[in-house]
């Protein structure tokens, strides 16, 4: 019912061996009323599309501060690396890799130029002799939102102030104002799989 005493409390939860597992005290926040069947709880912001693979938050309410209601579990997951049950079960998509708790996509490279490849493991970075360096404005081949599709997070992820090639060559960043240097480099950007 609508109170002055409406609040949500917020458990945080992380997702440990695929199961939901409390990771911190639970807070109070206040609830904002709907209707007579919904009530609006404010959830932190989940740095998912940052790095962890999946997060979670058991959620019950209150409308005099004393009685609350069942738990609900809210899981928020990076719907590329993991897949997660209506009951909090998650469990890793193959192909990808969860590497201290980051998800990586098949073909990610970290700065030591070592990759994911989810045949060799999926929880370590497995160094490859023919990988090759990336330029100096491509963090990775994918894993950012592509500037002409922004459902897509299969585009490269820039760095040192570089752009995305876009279309044209959908791995690669490169300087700003040198788009036609997108496309030269086909051997170390290989195309997207369909």
């Amino acid at each position: 019912m609508e109170s002055d005493a409406l609040s949500c409390r917020i458990t945080p939860m992380n997702v440990s061996n695929g199961e939901p597992v409390e990771s911190g005290p639970a807070v109070n926040t206040k609830g904002e009323f709907l209707s007579f069947l919904e009530v609006q709880c404010p959830i932190p912001e989940s740095n998912v599309m940052k790095g962890p693979s999946a997060k979670g938050f058991k959620i019950s309410i209150t409308s005099d501060g004393q009685l609350y209601s069942q738990e609900a579990l809210f899981i928020v997951a990076d719907g590329y690396c993991t897949k997660c049950s209506a009951d909090g079960v998650c469990t890793d998509n193959p192909n990808t890799c969860v590497i201290d708790g980051m998800c990586y996509r098949n073909g990610d490279q970290n700065n030591e130029g070592q990759v994911c490849d989810p045949a060799v493991s999926t929880v370590n970075w497995t160094s490859i002799k023919t990988v090759q360096e990336i330029d100096q404005y491509t963090a990775t081949y994918t894993g950012c939102r592509c500037p002409d599709n922004t459902n897509s997070f299969n585009c490269a992820c820039c760095k040192n102030g570089g752009c995305q090639c876009g279309e044209i060559q959908p791995n690669q960043c490169t300087h700003c104002n040198c788009k036609k240097l997108c496309g030269s480099k086909p051997c170390l950007f290989p195309p997207l799989a369909p």
